[in-house]
């Protein structure tokens, strides 16, 4: 598990901590959840900040075939990680990000292309699981 809102932490896989990635998951009855890793640095290898966000919701298509993606109220986590902050390097905070993904496409492979706003990832992805392994369908933390 990468995310657990109701514990406020994070797990994010050893082959990841090196590089920014993102993953989207979608169910056929209208779940979706996201985790975003974002490496920023401040100028030097030994002070790169970490930003992890997730998210988890409902989404539907419209009609002009963007897709909105709401998320469950108070269940969404950003994580900063920040090495040479003279304050705590560590914060975690409730995050709550409708987002609008524009429009997207898929691709051989199979390859999935969102363009959006806020958090949606400028990379492809690649289809890693035929089942997504989504956290819960339900919200798990209301504060």
């Amino acid at each position: 598990m990468i995310a657990n809102p109701a514990s406020f932490a994070f797990n994010i896989p050893e082959q990841h901590t090196g590089t920014s990635s993102a993953s989207y998951s979608f169910t056929d009855d209208g779940f979706w959840e996201q985790c975003i890793y974002r490496l920023v640095s401040h100028g030097t290898s030994s002070c790169t900040k970490g930003v992890t966000i997730y998210q988890h919701g409902t989404y539907q298509h419209q009609p002009d075939g963007s897709i909105i993606l709401s998320p469950f109220w108070q269940d969404g986590r950003i994580q900063i990680l920040d090495p040479c902050t003279s304050s705590n390097g560590n914060q975690i905070s409730v995050v709550n990000q409708t987002e609008h993904i524009r429009s997207w496409r898929i691709f051989d492979g199979p390859v999935l292309r969102l363009v959006g706003e806020y958090y949606t990832p400028t990379e492809n992805m690649t289809r890693v699981d035929e089942q997504p392994e989504l956290l819960t369908g339900v919200v798990s933390n209301i504060s």
